[in-house]
């Protein structure tokens, strides 16, 4: 097994990436149980509830499974589903950047006006829950992933009861649809799942103030992160 001790601010992320190397260079096979809690914790110098939120991460995309007293074993090594970077070329990050930085201006404002006035916040949190859903379902689908994805962030929009902030979303979306592929292929499915999570809670909770910050933080997230890329 692999010696690197994990030493970068984001730990969970690095518990990511080592999972992926392990995955893909093979250490970890299809079928076996991986290292334990205690073996990784020890190797990597992580706490067991970082170790514990990656293994969730993976369980969620269908790549681990965690049997109570046996451990957690590898069912799969499909590891694109963590993102494709090669796909997307280069000079393409700073059109994706743009389209980001533009959601980043209007979408948080949408959720927390969702959660503070939201005209039938029971009919929204369905459509969410439904688009939610309809994402978990589609982890190997990225184009069904993608419109569900999309549709979430619609419903926002529209449930915030300004039309026009609706219209711009529902424009964007549609005009820019192959850079929020670019957006699948460069982040995978993971980052959508745990943000859209925690905003539909934030919502149905009339959280304003945190169903504004985390959506901020999921597009801020994606903006740094193709910084990092383009560095």
């Amino acid at each position: 097994m692999r010696n690197t001790r994990i030493e970068v601010v984001n730990i969970t992320e690095s518990i990511n990436k080592y999972f992926i190397d392990c995955i893909n260079s093979g250490e970890f096979k299809v079928g076996e149980k991986i290292p334990s809690e205690n073996t990784l914790t020890q190797k990597l110098g992580v706490s067991r509830a970082s170790l514990r939120v990656s293994i969730k991460q993976f369980v969620a995309l269908g790549l681990m499974q965690s049997y109570q007293g046996k451990g957690t074993y590898l069912v799969s090594n499909n590891t694109c589903v963590f993102g494709n970077r090669g796909l997307v070329a280069k000079q393409d990050y700073k059109d994706i950047k743009d389209v980001l930085s533009f959601r980043l201006l209007i979408e948080p404002e949408a959720a927390m006006l969702c959660a503070k006035t939201a005209d039938d916040r029971d009919k929204l949190i369905e459509a969410l829950e439904q688009s939610y859903k309809k994402m978990e379902d589609n982890i190997q689908n990225a184009e069904l992933f993608i419109e569900a994805d999309m549709n979430f962030h619609i419903a926002i929009a529209y449930g915030s009861g300004n039309s026009v902030l609706g219209d711009a979303i529902a424009h964007i979306f549609a005009s820019t649809m192959h850079r929020h592929k670019q957006i699948n292929n460069l982040f995978g499915f993971k980052d959508g799942l745990s943000f859209h999570r925690i905003i539909i809670d934030a919502i149905k909770d009339g959280n304003a103030k945190k169903a504004s910050s985390c959506m901020h933080d999921h597009l801020m997230h994606a903006i740094l992160e193709i910084n990092k890329l383009d560095n």
